[in-house]
Order: C-alpha cells, then structure tokens, then sequence
C-alpha cells in the first residue's frame, strides 16, 4: 500500500514499478483522481470501455436514423470515462454500471437534442450530458 500511496503523490522511486493491471478499480480511480496518471487511465479503460460501447450500440440504430455522426460519440469514450472516474462513488454502484449508465444518458441526450433542433452542430458534448 505504501508503493502506491507514493506513486501517487509523484515520487517515483527508480526501484518502484506499479503494476496496474493487478490493482483494483478502486485504487486505479484514486490514483486518477489525485495525479491524472495515464497508466492507470489506460488500464480503466480497457477494463470498462466495453459498457459505454455496449450503450452506444443499443442507441446506434436510432441515432442512424436520426443522422447523428457515430463515430464522433465513440470517440467520447474518454470524455464519458474521465467524468465517471470523478464522479463514481463507490458505495452507490459499481464502476462498470456507473459508465455504461452514463453511456447511455450521454446517448439519450444526443438523441434527445437531435430531435428538438434542426442546428446539429452542437449536438455532441455539452456539460450537461455527464452530469
């Protein structure tokens, strides 16, 4: 526990090698939050992008249909995953139904939004799509 807490605070000792794979979630989240490590993102990341993918593709036929621009709300999986990692509180869900449900927000806004206006331009990403 002390190698980690000291990671995290940026003293990187040439001795100390983090292994992120074998942490978990919990302790990735709080590296993230303190230092904005990348390591530690990449590795939440390939645990837990499958459910903002599995949300997308739930709503891709509607969004299709509507002309919404796909590629451009997978390649928001980092937005949607940073803000889950600030906001995610453990004793409410777990991690992976907390991105996949933000996924799925973030698409019914898109949704939403596309139906009410006829300027698509900035339809993507505002701040109240993750919050």
């Amino acid at each position: 526990m002390q190698n980690i807490e000291t990671l995290a605070k940026g003293q990187r000792a040439a001795s100390q090698v983090v292994d992120y794979k074998q942490l978990p979630d919990s302790e990735l989240i709080k590296i993230v939050r303190e230092t904005a490590n990348d390591e530690a993102f990449l590795e939440i990341k390939s645990r837990h992008e499958k459910g903002y993918y599995y949300s997308v593709h739930k709503y891709a036929r509607v969004m299709k249909s509507l002309n919404v621009d796909l590629d451009e709300i997978l390649d928001n999986v980092n937005i949607i995953l940073f803000d889950a990692i600030l906001r995610h509180d453990a004793e409410k869900s777990k991690f992976n139904s907390f991105v996949t449900n933000l996924g799925r927000y973030y698409c019914l806004n898109v949704i939403r939004r596309y139906k009410k206006t006829s300027d698509h331009v900035n339809c993507f990403i505002s701040s109240s799509d993750v919050s």
